[in-house]
């Protein structure tokens, strides 16, 4: 799949011309991205992101309530704790049955 490498939140870069924008770890957020963002994904955009994205300022500082509101509003996500894994423990994901994606494990 032929694919672009850009910066998201440049003001030069058109997001119109992509269905599919991946930030795994877009972790600063200037301002007027998450705004820019929002358009593009309430135009059909698709945006995949992770848990690592969306934590802090352009000053480096971490948010209040440990997300950008207009972030939570747009990745309908809430972090309430998030720990790292010590080698010999494990965690899992388990997907409601009949959910809207049909993922299924």
């Amino acid at each position: 799949m032929p694919c672009d490498v850009v910066d998201p939140s440049s003001p030069l870069t058109d997001l119109g011309r992509y269905r599919l924008l991946c930030l795994p770890q877009h972790y600063l957020l200037r301002p007027g991205f998450v705004e820019k963002l929002t358009v593009w994904v309430e135009s059909g955009g698709v945006l995949l992101t992770g848990v690592l994205s969306g934590w802090v300022d352009e000053n480096d500082l971490v948010f209040p309530c440990g997300m950008d509101a207009g972030w939570r509003r747009l990745v309908v996500l809430r972090r309430e704790e998030f720990d790292h894994l010590y080698p010999e423990d494990s965690n899992r994901f388990v997907c409601q049955s009949g959910n809207a994606l049909g993922l299924s494990g």
